[in-house]
């Protein structure tokens, strides 16, 4: 079975006093082809939709409408089997205050039946970060994956990752949907990669953290510690943190020289940092130079306000050390680290390959330091925004065999919800998964 977007639309409804949108199909739809209707509803709108549409076709609501922390509300209806001819779709609000409503309409052919399957919805407040992030989803067997995300700031999603997802429709700057076709092969090699084609000088690695329970644990991001930087002649730099017990924290410190190195990575609940092998790269190409080391330490006492410590092996002019990190969860505190690799050069910055790593899920964790620096990392990597994050690169993605998630990277940071949902054919073994998003 194969799916395929047959057609899309889009409208937007800006009138004030409007409590209804109306959006036509295109072309005629086939018989028996899967319809679905996208609707965000911005704060203050009711939750409440009648989708209706001229040639009669039931719509159905898929249950998990989603309500963002601003107030957004995602909508979703389809129609399993639909029956031919022009169409045009309408969408009554009942109750609630002024409409605003975003409609996006699509068509796939290939698809039969129609029962949910699996569902995960994750929202949040994106301050610091332009990626609105779904939660994952397990498909039983996968043909199609539907995306979807929407924000208050016509900023258009400009990105959508971990996987190749096509654009269906952008509607307006804050509502977009994209889709992908399965079976998506999972990549065998990884990389931390960043948004520019300009060739720089810089040092960059990339280490993964192997899943708790044997690797079947699911990995991820906890919180960012707090981004420190020494003096420009200091030895020592200190990040507190609130630290949980059971997570593990990874740190890259960094500083302006060649020859210096750590002495040591402490902190003040007494977790042991330990130097992750093959991370330590020292630039000498600018100035004094530039190095980076990764450090990760499984946390066997945990804390509101744990000090960790970086101590340099001798006083430089330009050392400015400095500390940036994050904690994940779901990762083996036994031996955390199942591969690593570092490099340096003068080229398009990029951090060296990882091949075939074991087990199946873990966390990739990458830093690029850069001479002249980007903001954004690149397609399917989150980037940890610092300060002076021109320059460096603080970046990671969880990989999980067999599931699904649909990360977006707006232009600048945003609010955002998403969610995952899926649809089971009936009697061939395939599904259909769709992914809701609002910003707010």
């Amino acid at each position: 079975m194969s799916y395929t977007l047959v057609q899309n639309h889009g409208n937007t409804n800006a009138a004030s006093a409007s409590t209804s949108l109306t959006t036509a199909f295109v072309s005629d739809n086939t018989a028996g082809n899967f319809l679905v209707a996208f609707f965000r509803v911005p704060s203050g709108g009711s939750t409440t939709l009648v989708v209706t549409d001229s040639q009669s076709n039931t719509w159905h609501q898929y249950p998990s409408t989603l309500t963002t922390t601003g107030g957004d509300k995602l909508d979703l209806w389809y129609v399993t089997k639909c029956k031919a001819g022009a169409n045009t779709v309408q969408a009554v609000q009942v109750g609630g205050a002024a409409f605003f409503c975003r409609m996006i309409i699509a068509e796939f052919s290939g698809f039969i039946g129609g029962g949910t399957i699996d569902t995960s919805i994750s929202t949040g407040n994106l301050a610091s970060s332009p990626n609105p992030i779904s939660g994952f989803i397990s498909p039983l067997s996968a043909d199609l994956l539907l995306g979807f995300s929407a924000n208050a700031t016509a900023d258009s999603l400009t990105t959508a990752s971990t996987v190749a997802w096509t654009l269906i429709q952008n509607e307006t700057g804050n509502l977009v949907a994209f889709y992908q076709t399965l079976p998506d092969t999972p990549p065998t090699s990884f990389q931390g990669t960043q948004n520019s084609a300009s060739s720089q000088q810089y040092t960059g690695s990339i280490t993964a953290l192997q899943a708790a329970s044997g690797g079947t644990a699911t990995p991820a991001f906890v919180r960012a510690y707090t981004y420190a930087q020494g003096a420009s002649n200091a030895t020592t730099v200190t990040s507190t943190n609130v630290m949980t017990t059971g997570n593990v924290g990874i740190i890259t410190v960094l500083w302006n020289n060649s020859t210096v190195t750590v002495s040591s990575v402490h902190d003040s609940a007494g977790n042991t940092w330990s130097a992750v092998a093959n991370t330590l790269q020292q630039n000498s190409s600018l100035g004094t130079g530039y190095s980076q080391q990764t450090y990760v330490a499984p946390i066997t006492t945990g804390g509101a306000s744990v000090v960790i410590t970086l101590t340099l092996s001798a006083t430089n002019a330009n050392n400015y050390p400095t500390i940036i990190g994050a904690e994940f969860s779901g990762i083996n505190t036994t031996t955390p680290v199942t591969a690593s690799n570092s490099q340096k050069g003068n080229a398009v910055p990029v951090s060296p390959t990882l091949s075939s790593i074991s087990p199946a899920n873990f966390m990739l964790w990458s830093f690029i330091e850069t001479n002249t620096g980007n903001t954004q990392a690149g397609a399917g990597w989150e980037q940890i925004e610092v300060t002076n994050s021109t320059y460096y690169m603080p970046m990671y993605q969880a990989i999980i065999t067999g599931k699904y998630q649909f990360a977006g990277v707006y232009n600048q940071s945003v609010a955002w919800g998403a969610s995952i949902a899926g649809f089971k054919s009936i009697g061939v073994g395939v599904n259909l998964l769709m992914m809701m998003g609002a910003g707010i």
